[in-house]
């Protein structure tokens, strides 16, 4: 017949592994929590960098007009990210876009309403459009 005392350790043993399984759960928990929120952040980044990369390759040169610009609450490598409205012309027809782009603080002052910017944009309708920051920096001629 097992004494009192052992049972009793057994016991102790049986909740010190449950709580430890317990405390190990915890933690999983916060940790993956942790990474989900990370990439929820990142993701969108990542897809704009992408598409402003694609765009700077293949998109088409085109002048357009800074409609408004605003102040996100996202900043990449200690650059603001802004969310940009642009009015343009493409295919004859005058059309409008905002997205958000990475925006050097040094090219903030040439990209205010009603001042005329580079553009990059994709050949259909409905395409990305960015403003291109090379010609803005680098005017030709």
């Amino acid at each position: 017949m097992p004494s009192l005392s052992n049972s009793k350790q057994e016991a102790n043993l049986t909740s010190s592994r449950f709580w430890g399984g317990v405390l190990a759960l915890v933690i999983g928990s916060v940790i993956a929590f942790a990474a989900y929120s990370v990439w929820q952040t990142m993701a969108p980044i990542k897809t704009m960098q992408d598409t402003n990369e694609r765009l700077q390759q293949q998109g088409k040169i085109i002048k357009g007009q800074v409609i408004a610009i605003e102040q996100t609450d996202t900043v990449v490598n200690n650059k603001p990210v802004a969310r940009i409205s642009v009015r343009y012309q493409q295919s004859g027809e005058q059309r409008e876009a905002s997205f958000d782009q990475i925006m050097p603080l040094t090219a903030l002052p040439r990209v205010q309403p009603g001042l005329p910017v580079p553009l990059r944009v994709d050949d259909t309708p409905a395409g990305a459009v960015m403003i291109d920051l090379v010609r803005l920096q680098h005017p030709e001629g």
